[in-house]
């Protein structure tokens, strides 16, 4: 991955023109001064500049975090063109909203890089406040499906289940397992189980949307061979156009989600692997509406997860609800371990962070013991960064602290990677 022909202006993310957001620095206003300034709508011109000119025939669409910008679906609010690679977007929205988008050609894949893009892929959210300034630019320097990129082999032997469906869900997907060194040649072994949502984007970067994978399988293979988790399999789910409505469990696809996940698909990895199928050796993990819908899973079926791992938990999308669902349960203390976190430039999921965590505490979580929350303060929300940080989640939930040694029918680990690697099955 090279940006180098880029000026680079590290933490700048900032579109010019807009009002800084400091994250750090407290609001002295009053309430209901705050409450009668966000009622206020304010018109805000997002201008986008091209030094590099789109491919021959590309249409401009623009997405982000509010319903007006698509909310993340990256091809379906078109920009507006006004003349020669200038193009422009205009939207209404109450003052001191916190907007975040992104350019794109359509896709992930083919998403604009920026002026002050610092080397990292994917480019970071452009980030600003609507207040009195009402206009902002974007400047667009390359297409990140024309930028080189290093090749990123896959670690170890990773196994597809095609085309799998479920009732009540309208697509079919695969799902691919990794499968731990010692696999093949300990065969009274078992191993416990972490599913993951977002299959696409945990193994290899050309199959994930933003052409940047979690780097799931270097990742557990190097903190398997330091000794620091067992050898787990890891259950990749595909996602599918419906997303958004399957990863979150108050909605009816979300509901059938979870019913494929727990009655169809943990049965099926059961019966075909060698897994330590109870509860206590059962995790689930995601990110952004994955990480709701991770937390969702583990506080509804106790029974069948004890452990969960939500990076950059979109809480919001259920507004209230998650919150109500949690304060209110009569039995909140259901045996489970909790990872919650998120990064210091996604503004919109820091106070969910903070509220999710501070009410686990309230209800007897006990942060390191049954709960680890974590903000990482240069972070945005994007694979690498879940990438980078993936290694916390995963030794608090299977390191050795947390560790179950019962079934483990090999005795001590010796580290070593065996079987046959960066193959696809």
């Amino acid at each position: 991955m090279r940006t180098d022909q880029y000026r680079k202006n590290k933490g700048s993310n900032i579109i010019a023109g807009a009002k800084f957001v400091d994250k750090n620095r407290p609001v002295k206003a009053s309430r209901s001064a705050q409450r009668n300034e966000l009622r206020k709508k304010t018109s805000v011109e997002i201008a986008v500049e091209l030094r590099k000119a789109a491919p021959r025939g590309s249409s401009l669409f623009i997405t982000g975090n509010l319903p007006e910008l698509g909310d993340w679906q990256p091809g379906i609010i078109p920009l507006e063109k006004v003349g020669p690679k200038r193009f422009r977007f205009i939207l209404s929205v109450a003052s001191g909203t916190v907007i975040e988008c992104k350019i794109t050609r359509g896709s992930w894949k083919n998403q604009a890089v920026y002026d002050d893009s610092d080397g990292g892929f994917p480019p970071e959210n452009r980030l600003f406040q609507a207040g009195s300034v009402g206009r902002c630019t974007i400047s667009i320097v390359d297409w990140m499906d024309t930028i080189p990129r290093d090749a990123d082999e896959i670690v170890g032997d990773i196994e597809t289940i095609p085309d799998i469906a479920g009732e009540g869900l309208r697509y079919n997907r695969d799902v691919q397992i990794l499968l731990p060194p010692s696999y093949e040649t300990s065969p009274s072994r078992r191993y416990q189980v972490l599913y993951m949502h977002d299959g696409q984007n945990l193994f290899d970067p050309a199959t994930s949307f933003a052409g940047a994978d979690w780097k799931v399988d270097e990742t557990v293979s190097r903190l398997i061979m330091d000794g620091k988790i067992p050898e787990i399999i890891v259950v990749g789910i595909a996602n599918t156009p419906d997303r958004m409505e399957e990863y979150n469990l108050y909605t009816p696809r979300g509901k059938a989600y979870a019913r494929f996940i727990v009655e169809k698909l943990k049965p099926m990895i059961d019966a075909r692997y060698r897994t330590l199928s109870g509860r206590e050796q059962t995790a689930i993990m995601g990110s952004s509406m994955g990480g709701l819908f991770s937390f969702q899973l583990a506080w509804a079926y106790p029974e069948v997860f004890t452990m969960a791992g939500c990076l950059s938990s979109a809480f919001w999308p259920s507004k209230s609800r998650i919150y109500r669902a949690v304060s209110e349960d009569l039995r909140p203390l259901k045996g489970i371990r909790i990872y919650l976190d998120c990064g210091g430039k996604e503004p919109s999921f820091v106070q969910s962070l903070r509220k999710m965590t501070e009410l686990l505490y309230k209800l007897g979580y006990r942060e390191g013991l049954d709960v680890h929350s974590f903000l990482d303060p240069e972070a945005n929300h994007s694979e690498p960064a879940w990438a980078r940080r993936l290694e916390i989640p995963l030794t608090f939930l299977f390191g050795s602290k947390a560790r179950n040694k019962e079934g483990q029918e090999d005795g001590k680990q010796d580290g070593k990677m065996g079987g046959k690697k960066k193959s696809r099955r």
